[in-house]
């Protein structure tokens, strides 16, 4: 059984200059490693995939080029352009989605068992066996979901409401008046037909920008499930968030540990 991973890294981090003015933010080091490079090696660590596809925008290409030459991994490891220079024109993490998943073609003839689909600037330090290995076991989307501490700020998260047996009742896409404290990372499985999937969201008229509101048309046509985080998880939105998890990973907010930068298209 396989799974095939998508990585948006595709966003320009305005919230996070003069940071990102010339560093994309997945390549932001955090205790000496690219934000990338943390979760490609969570990603191979559950055996569960294949191959990954990154996304980048078009004006920190070379960034990423020279991030891949020197890439250590024994999955292959594609990246992907939208060509945007200029965070004005972003295409949206969805769209960016549609261009991966056209670009990658099928593996060796056969259709994977599904894709692993994630924000490129996630930051959590637990192992993402137990949820490919859940996804693999069941093939219904599945997303990863955390508690966040009251009190909830309006429009900062999206929301997901649960029955006792993980599976998703309802999803909004950052509401004004959050009503739960359960909120998806964006870390996301999903099945094999993801990519007729989106074509059909994008064709029907769906937002292309932030993955939730694609998650929240999925949990409206069928079945959607939910499993916990029990580790920790950084949303490194902003200056403050990137230090406290630099802080936490052994950097430090002034300097680079080692060398050195909640959604992909932040």
């Amino acid at each position: 059984m396989s799974l095939r991973a998508v990585l948006l890294a595709a966003g320009f981090a305005t919230r996070l200059y003069p940071l990102t003015r010339d560093r994309p933010k997945p390549l932001l080091e955090v205790g000496g490693v690219p934000l990338l490079t943390r979760l490609l090696r969570q990603i191979e660590a559950t055996g569960d995939v294949s191959d990954v596809t990154v996304v980048t925008n078009g004006r920190f290409e070379a960034e990423f080029a020279t991030w891949h030459a020197t890439l250590e991994t024994s999955l292959p490891v594609r990246l992907v352009s939208d060509g945007v220079r200029d965070e004005r024109c972003n295409l949206g993490a969805i769209a960016d989605l549609a261009l991966a998943l056209r670009s990658m073609g099928a593996a060796d003839d056969a259709l994977p068992d599904g894709y692993l689909v994630a924000a490129g600037d996630n930051l959590l330090d637990e192992p993402l066996d137990r949820f490919t290995g859940h996804y693999l076991a069941r093939r219904r989307p599945l997303l990863l979901v955390r508690d966040i501490p009251a009190p909830i700020p309006p429009a900062t998260y999206n929301e997901v409401e649960l029955d006792d047996d993980g599976r998703v009742l309802a999803m909004r896409e950052k509401p004004l008046h959050p009503s739960t404290p359960k909120a998806s990372i964006g870390v996301y499985l999903l099945p094999a037909e993801l990519p007729a999937l989106v074509d059909r969201y994008l064709a029907e008229g769906g937002a292309p920008d932030a993955p939730g509101h694609l998650m929240v048309w999925l949990v409206r046509r069928g079945e959607v499930e939910a499993l916990p985080l029990t580790g920790r998880w950084f949303d490194i939105g902003n200056a403050e968030q990137f230090a406290q998890a630099r802080a936490a990973f052994g950097g430090t907010a002034d300097g680079p540990a080692g060398n050195t930068d909640d959604t992909a298209d932040d």
